[in-house]
């Protein structure tokens, strides 16, 4: 079953994981929101990701049922600002 959010294809950017349906990476929101950005600020640098979206992978990440770019985020990202530990 194909994934709704997250495309990983190794022909695209070695297989960087990118918002399905569009051409941004998913490290791109991670970096946001490590920087201190609001998510509304990247939804609107990054027209093609929809809030859904972005609120899907941060719920994915933050619940650990999938490790994009080995970056775990704590319960903060659900809230739009994250903490992130490098494993």
């Amino acid at each position: 079953m194909p994934d709704t959010l997250i495309n990983r294809d190794p022909h695209i950017l070695s297989g960087t994981p990118m918002f399905t349906g569009t051409k941004v990476p998913v490290r791109i929101l991670i970096d946001y929101l490590e920087s201190g950005d609001p998510l509304d600020e990247f939804l609107k640098n990054d027209p093609t990701v929809s809030r859904k979206q972005a609120m899907g992978v941060l719920d994915r990440v933050n619940c650990g049922t999938r490790t994009i770019s080995r970056i775990r985020c704590v319960p903060a990202c659900r809230q739009g600002r994250i903490l992130a530990n490098r494993k």
